[in-house]
């Protein structure tokens, strides 16, 4: 599991050192190149009670959101498009 590859001190938690290892899959899927800027303001994004580090919940709100936002809507549209061939 990504999360706990990333979390490499084995606390259950990624730090921001940690943090561009579990987020990189993510501008890569968008064909991004991700900087500091990008990957300091996706941890601030799922950062959701500013603890200074990310918990396994956190983490999986993101990937809800992501799948629920981007995901799914564009395996929709390529169904649709393949069921008009």
């Amino acid at each position: 599991m990504l999360f706990l590859d990333c979390d490499r001190d084995g606390d259950g938690f990624v730090e921001k050192q940690e943090f561009p290892t579990l987020i990189d899959g993510y501008f890569n899927s968008k064909h991004m190149r991700a900087g500091q800027q990008e990957y300091d303001e996706y941890f601030r994004k799922l950062d959701n009670n500013n603890d200074g580090k990310i918990s396994f919940e956190d983490y999986d709100v993101f990937i809800r959101i992501v799948y629920e936002t981007e995901y799914l809507p564009a395996l929709e549209r390529e169904l649709g498009r393949r069921k008009k061939k």
